[in-house]
């Protein structure tokens, strides 16, 4: 469940919607859409409440991309090639504001700088850069995850309607949003839970391009009734 587990509760939904969709009617599909227009509301209120003990917008400040690295704050002064200084223009929003709001005005007050670190985060993360890795480490995950990717790309292009890999996407998806708006660890703590969906998505594309070669399963084992 750790680190962000209602990640899969929505993932849940997408998968029950996507099948929903499939057979629901265009009045059904306006009050889904209404429905779900509520759901999102009361998740920015909770969102607030849940966000209210993390200093986020505090880590923008200091341009952060990994914590606990030479892409945090650690950085030594007057070094930049690990972290993103801020611009001399940087405003900050009231400290007494809440959580979501703080996002807002941080967001409102400097879209360039904030876009541009949300999206190093977000590459980054995708990346698995981890520099300080050994090579040896850094080649594995070269040779292993980034195969992985373009195979769960051949596997949308294939199923992008398929309820379960719109699921599976959506876990991976939120996962990477939740870093661009808050930071990596450098113990991969987020990208560890979103790694078995994407050896699966992988698996989904390397049938789609090799199955044929293979025997279908139930040719192997007969069906037990």
């Amino acid at each position: 469940m750790r680190p962000n587990g209602f990640i899969a509760v929505a993932a849940a939904a997408v998968y029950f919607l996507a099948e929903y969709l499939e057979r629901a009617s265009p009045q059904d599909r306006r009050r889904m859409l209404w429905a779900v227009g509520g759901a999102a509301v009361l998740f920015l209120l909770l969102l607030n409440q849940l966000l209210g003990p993390f200093t986020l917008v505090e880590t923008y400040a200091r341009g952060e991309i990994i914590y606990g690295t030479a892409y945090s704050s650690l950085t030594p002064p007057g070094s930049t090639m690990y972290r993103l200084l801020p611009p001399g223009t940087l405003q900050m929003p009231p400290p007494d504001a809440s959580a979501v709001e703080k996002l807002a005005l941080f967001f409102w007050y400097n879209p360039v700088y904030f876009l541009k670190l949300a999206f190093v985060k977000g590459a980054v993360f995708l990346a698995f850069a981890k520099p300080y890795f050994s090579k040896a480490h850094n080649v594995f995950i070269f040779f292993t995850v980034y195969p992985c990717y373009l195979l769960s790309g051949w596997a949308l292009r294939r199923k992008r309607n398929a309820p379960v890999i719109l699921a599976f996407f959506t876990i991976i998806g939120l996962q990477t949003l939740m870093v661009m708006f808050t930071v990596e660890d450098w113990d991969c703590r987020f990208m560890a839970p979103i790694l078995p969906f994407i050896f699966m998505l992988a698996a989904v594309g390397a049938k789609q391009i090799w199955g044929h070669r293979f025997p279908a399963w139930d040719k192997i084992h007969p069906k037990i009734d």
